[in-house]
């Protein structure tokens, strides 16, 4: 237990700056009547206090720390103390909460944001048993945002939500007892999200997520639009998408053993990332109500490739179509830009969402219901390795100056200048939610009529616009708004999607196949036709 000068002298002043972002109340705990390294580390700890006479300077023995601990812990606030000390007196407060579950940490170097974890680390114990308490977590980040990024704001919002779900009687199963409300990790599974709703036809369920998805992804075109004037495009979409993924990563170590869901989520990651890229692009250039009404063209792109892959499209479904279509134009007539190269963006990224989405169907079906969020991890993870690449290559001279001295550059980002609220928004709800709420509610609802009903998103981007940004549209757009509404509810309460056959159904279907076909089986030795029968079925 060696301790030098300037060691003590460091910690004392992390310390410090420490306690005067709480309660600037500082005990600082040693074993000064036995130990002498501990007579050392008082002398500096008090010294040091006198460059710091905002602060009050307490000092305790470590016993009576820990007793006092457990006697009265809110008689402390920031307190200081050695390796050895620290860690055991951490662990003891840790059980004051009542489960490790509860606690954030932080290792802050003199200069640099740090790293910041739960107390309990990765849990091995209970990885994939879906039993992890968010909280630590959370409240990690938190400090994240107070002593590595200087946002005290954000990190008062976030230990403000904890604390709310604490005093509204919420507990994880580790701080559970008696007159508490149990919940479940809101991403435990995509069964705790549609355990929320009403006990629905699983078609209405799939429904009412697609409408939920389009008004979220509908705020996203104001948000982006607000972003782009003080920000660039692509830096933000590498920085919204790796908050995107990082929220997912949790899920990946197990998405991995799977080939078929890494297979899946690489495709539908690249079709996504070329759809966000192209509509970033698109935006420099047209107004945000414009990129919206033409993301729409995304209704031709789908069925035409439901058509091409073999699979039927309905008559109502068709007319359903283009009557949006005509709707998307009588409320883009409204606006006055005229034709640009932002538009062919665009429509680039209404082809790339429409392949997205039509994809996004055919997996979610393939794949078990339950991996929808490990799907959703290696999907996350390739936009975000896209983004980031397509970040580089926009702008080689940062990627090179970076390279060179990364130190130097990093010394240059200001983190608390960042749009964090808009970069935060976008990237766990219009991305991580609207991505998430597709892949579940693609399961019961065929992407031809998704498609349909994301014609909704121009008309409410388009009253966004309209409140927020004062873009404005005519007589002839409330008219097209009115269409698009009408085509959107005749395909939600008319349509009859090609939804995926229950296992029970798939089971007595392939049973009257075989059945039927067992003689010729016998006859001919084949079971090819039987094979056709099943695949049909």
């Amino acid at each position: 237990m060696v301790y030098s000068e300037p060691e003590v002298e460091r910690i004392a002043h992390v310390a410090f700056d420490a306690a005067r972002k709480r309660r600037k109340r500082l005990c600082s705990v040693d074993k000064a009547n036995v130990l002498e390294v501990s007579q050392l580390w008082r002398e500096v700890v008090t010294r040091v206090g006198k460059e710091y006479p905002d602060v009050e300077l307490s000092h305790m023995y470590v016993d009576n720390a820990a007793m006092q601990l457990l006697r009265n812990p809110k008689e402390f606030d920031t307190v200081v103390t050695g390796n050895i000390f620290g860690d055991i007196l951490s662990d003891e407060a840790s059980m004051l909460t009542g489960s490790l579950g509860m606690l954030p940490s932080a290792s802050i170097p003199s200069d640099g944001p740090g790293i910041f974890e739960p107390v309990h680390g990765s849990a091995p114990d209970i990885a994939g048993q879906d039993l992890a308490n968010p909280m630590a977590m959370i409240l990690s980040a938190a400090m994240m945002c107070r002593y590595g990024l200087n946002l005290p704001q954000v990190a008062d919002d976030m230990e403000a939500a904890v604390t709310s779900a604490l005093d509204q009687g919420f507990r994880t199963g580790d701080l559970m007892s008696l007159g508490m409300k149990q919940i479940l990790y809101l991403l435990d599974s995509a069964a705790a999200l549609l355990g929320l709703l009403p006990k629905w036809t699983p078609r209405i369920r799939g429904l009412v997520l697609l409408n939920l998805l389009v008004l979220l992804v509908a705020t996203n075109w104001v948000v982006l639009r607000d972003t782009e004037t003080f920000f660039d495009a692509f830096d933000f979409a590498a920085l919204r998408f790796t908050i995107a993924a990082a929220a997912f990563s949790p899920f990946l170590s197990k998405a991995v053993k799977n080939p078929k869901i890494v297979q899946a989520g690489v495709e539908l990651g690249a079709w996504s990332a070329l759809g966000y890229l192209t509509q970033a692009q698109g935006l420099l250039t047209s107004d945000a109500s414009r990129a919206s009404f033409i993301s729409t063209f995304t209704v031709l792109v789908v069925p035409l490739l439901s058509g091409l892959s073999g699979k039927g499209i309905r008559r109502t479904t068709i007319i359903s179509g283009l009557v949006a279509l005509v709707g998307v134009g009588l409320l883009e007539s409204g606006g006055s830009a005229s034709f640009d190269t932002g538009d062919l963006w665009n429509f680039a990224s209404a082809i790339a969402f429409g392949i997205q989405v039509f994809r996004t169907e055919h997996h979610s079906r393939q794949l078990p219901q339950k991996s929808s969020l490990q799907l959703m991890s290696v999907l996350l993870l390739t936009i975000a390795a896209i983004s980031v690449g397509a970040a580089g290559f926009k702008h080689p001279a940062d990627v090179a100056a970076f390279a060179g001295n990364p130190g130097q550059y990093l010394s240059h980002v200001h983190p608390a200048t960042l749009p964090w609220k808009q970069i935060l928004y976008t990237g766990l709800l219009s991305t991580d939610v609207a991505l998430w709420l597709e892949v579940i509610a693609l399961q019961d609802v065929s992407s031809v009529e998704a498609a349909i009903i994301y014609t909704l998103e121009p008309v409410l981007g388009a009253a966004f616009a309209y409140l927020l940004l004062g873009e404005r549209w005519g007589p002839a757009g409330w008219c097209g708004a009115a269409l698009i509404v009408l085509s959107s509810l005749a395909t939600q309460i008319w349509g009859s999607p090609d939804a995926p056959l229950s296992e029970q159904k798939i089971v007595e279907t392939a049973k009257q196949a075989t059945a039927g076909t067992s003689s010729q089986a016998s006859a001919d030795g084949s079971h090819s036709n039987s094979g056709k029968l099943l695949k049909g079925s």
